[in-house]
């Protein structure tokens, strides 16, 4: 195959980082999935049993009381954090993939009142990002990010 890989693709394996939380650094991953999560094939016959199976690769940090940060569909064997490891702002995690329900490399980031994909999810504001408008970049200072919507950090 000739030419070049697509924004999508170029996204694979690039660092995924620890947000920041508002009040300070030190919160712990609540959940983590190596395996059967990190076999590079997923089955959606488990979804009944294991629903969580649909973030691939994933890492689930508690942010707050009721208050858990999504990161999913990692690259196979990336992730560097475990259950009880304290996470800091900054610090890289794992890297972006395409693992459980997904057909493109990309970080999946939501938060959520527990633990789990079948969690509620909760509105969270962003700082300082480019939300990608056609060709060109808007600059947001703060504001929230929509489903479908493409944005880069700052």
């Amino acid at each position: 195959m000739t030419g070049t890989r697509s924004p999508q693709m170029q996204a694979e394996n690039r660092p995924a980082s620890a947000p920041a939380r508002p009040q300070a650094d030190g919160y712990e991953p609540a959940g983590f999935g190596p395996n059967p999560y990190d076999t590079g094939e997923w089955d959606q016959s488990q979804i009944p049993t294991d629903p969580n199976i649909i973030f691939g690769n994933h890492i689930i940090i508690e942010h707050a009381p009721g208050r858990f940060l999504v990161l999913a569909h990692l690259r196979q064997n990336s992730p560097t954090v475990r259950v009880g490891d304290r996470v800091r702002q900054g610090q890289v995690i794992g890297a972006l993939g395409h693992s459980g329900s997904s057909l493109f490399p990309h970080l999946h980031f939501q938060v959520v009142d527990a633990p789990s994909f079948l969690a509620e999810g909760v509105p969270s504001n962003f700082e300082n990002f480019d939300r990608i408008v056609g060709d060109r970049a808007v600059r947001v200072r703060r504001g929230s990010i929509e489903t479908g919507d493409y944005v880069r950090s700052r």
